[in-house]
């Protein structure tokens, strides 16, 4: 046995297996201390602490952990990726599955769809939506998409720098001043109108003034007889100034970013010292420095205050730079109106949890192919009953034309056998059940035909310490369980009008078990694979077939 790390600020040593010294002091101390110990999520550690400090809040943190016996405890990062820390371990998490840049760029493709989402929520068709209530949750959210559209997407925040500088918008502003006559360099129309309108401001040039000799000069005498010429003028002046309401609003916005992470490192440092995935601080920090570095131009400094936004501004709408960071702030008002899928968001950035980041990527690749496929109609925000469900969480019904709709996270119960979506939502939120309440995570609906279930198979959450691919080599995954294919009989058995039920798990085989009687390709159950590659893009043929299975079911409906 030797000890893969050892801290001697807690007192804690990490190793492969259960045993270890009773004394502290004959550890092997050749592990080096304060550097980072890279661990592979689909293997178990032991952690012996040492000394008087409790690590009774391992049993709690994100990755499984418990008690082995006396003070040593059995961990593994199943569905964990990327940095974490023990106390004052350091900790890189390599998952075989689904890599730390593949979860990043998974991360962001979701991000995009969700951002899309959100905006939809924002139009009049048919929303529900409950007011979202300030709190680390909205915090976590909006730093996703600080992070995500200022600093990991293109353009960035560099770049819409850039894109400014090179065009930033002016206005011409003109001024006007009183002035001696002898000061001015032109005269229009409209100056020597103003000037015959106010004859107390004439006078009468003496003899030999160089004056006597101008046209106006000799204008005047031949209308008046007399050697008038006028005392002052107004002079005008022209000159290009930044200080328009678009970039007025530009500079509050990023006043307020610059503010708003502020709060987030806050946010963050007070969990210091525990499991929280240490590259939030970085970036927050990194994104802080390229927001007070673009402040520092010296164009802000004539730009005013902000008094209204200009939400009807073509420039904020169009132009390069502009409009990104207008898209970008309508988004962070939007999400705190809402507080759907906040508490998963948090899981999704804090933890990295990687079943439930599997989960919204599948639903958002088969709203994508229905987004394609049929126009959208209407968005709701769908609330269980609280006092009936155990686990109360949101789900969203997008209504297409063709009578056509997409649950996510919806409740359906053993008797429901409605024929419009709007007994669908009804029962969403009802609880009379001859059985319990059953939560697939995608379904597809032809109002009073059937339903197609898509349920994302990652790692089930309740499922005990066992892990896909476990049995195999290194942690990946090869094929479906044989447990899932049951779930999907359940779906069909205890859900009226099942067309067809499938697991989408991140694996490479493919299985379909057609029902009896089955006509079609897709009437029954199985296990569709769904596997990410670079990009966060799945594989191009388990998107064929997964839009086949949906081709499938509509040409059955």
């Amino acid at each position: 046995m030797s000890v893969l790390y050892y801290d001697s600020i807690d007192h804690v040593a990490i190793a492969d297996e259960p045993f270890f010294p009773d004394e502290e002091g004959k550890l092997d101390l050749s592990s080096s201390e304060g550097e980072m110990l890279s661990v592979d999520e689909w293997k178990t550690y032991y952690v012996r602490a040492y000394g008087e400090k409790d690590f009774a809040f391992l049993c709690a943190a994100p990755f499984n952990a418990r008690l082995f016996h006396s003070r040593v405890y059995e961990i593994n990062f199943k569905n964990y990726v990327g940095l974490s820390r023990i106390g004052n371990i350091n900790l890189r998490v390599i998952n075989r599955k689904i890599s730390d840049s593949l979860y990043d760029s998974m991360l962001g493709y979701i991000t995009d769809k969700y951002a899309d989402l959100i905006f939809s929520f924002n139009t009049s068709v048919g929303l529900e939506y409950q007011k979202g209530e300030a709190g680390q949750d909205i915090l976590y959210v909006q730093f996703l998409f600080l992070k995500n559209y200022l600093l990991d997407s293109s353009p960035n925040l560099d770049e819409i720098t850039g894109l400014i500088a090179a065009r930033p918008h002016r206005r011409v502003e003109t001024k006007s001043h009183k002035c001696l006559i002898d000061e001015m360099d032109h005269f229009d129309a409209g100056m020597i109108l103003s000037l015959f309108s106010a004859p107390e401001k004439m006078l009468l040039l003496s003899s030999g003034h160089p004056l006597l000799s101008s046209p106006l000069a000799h204008r005047l005498y031949q209308r008046t007889g007399k050697h008038y010429y006028p005392s002052e003028a107004v002079r005008i002046r022209k000159h290009h100034t930044f200080d328009t309401n678009e970039n007025r609003f530009v500079k509050h916005f990023l006043q307020e970013i610059s503010k708003k992470l502020v709060s987030i490192e806050n946010a963050l440092r007070a969990k210091s010292g525990t499991y929280l995935n240490p590259d939030l601080l970085k970036s927050s920090r990194i994104l802080a420095q390229k927001v007070g570095y673009f402040l520092s131009d010296p164009m802000w400094a004539e730009v005013g205050q902000m008094n209204f936004v200009p939400a009807q501004s073509t420039v904020l709408q169009r132009r390069d730079g502009y409009r990104h960071l207008f898209r970008l702030y309508s988004l962070l008002q939007l999400v705190t109106r809402y507080r759907f899928l906040l508490e998963d968001f948090r899981s999704l950035i804090e933890i990295k949890d990687v079943p439930t980041l599997f989960e919204y990527w599948c639903f958002f690749l088969v709203k994508d192919i229905l987004d394609r496929k049929f126009r959208q109609k209407s968005i709701s925000i769908i609330i269980p009953d609280s006092e009936t469900e155990h686990v109360v969480r949101e789900g969203v019904a997008i209504e297409y034309e063709e009578d056509v709709m997409l649950f996510y996270n919806a409740h359906f119960h053993g008797s429901c056998g409605l024929h419009s979506a709007e007994d669908e939502i009804s029962a969403y939120q009802r609880s009379e059940s001859y059985s319990h309440t059953l939560r697939p995570d995608i379904v597809i609906l032809k109002a009073g035909k059937g339903k197609l279930i898509l349920d994302a198979k990652y790692k089930g959450k309740n499922q005990g310490s066992l892990m896909y691919g476990e049995e195999t080599q290194e942690g990946t995954i090869g094929r479906y369980k044989e447990e899932d294919l049951d779930k999907m009989h359940a779906y069909r058995d205890a859900i009226r009008d099942v067309y067809g039920a499938f697991a989408l798990y991140p694996g490479e085989e493919s299985i379909i078990y057609p029902s009896h009687g089955a006509r079609r390709s897709f009437h029954g159950v199985g296990a569709l694979p769904l596997k990410p590659v670079s990009g966060g893009k799945p594989r191009k043929e388990d998107m064929e077939r997964l839009e086949s299975a949906i081709d499938d079911f509509m040409g059955a409906a």
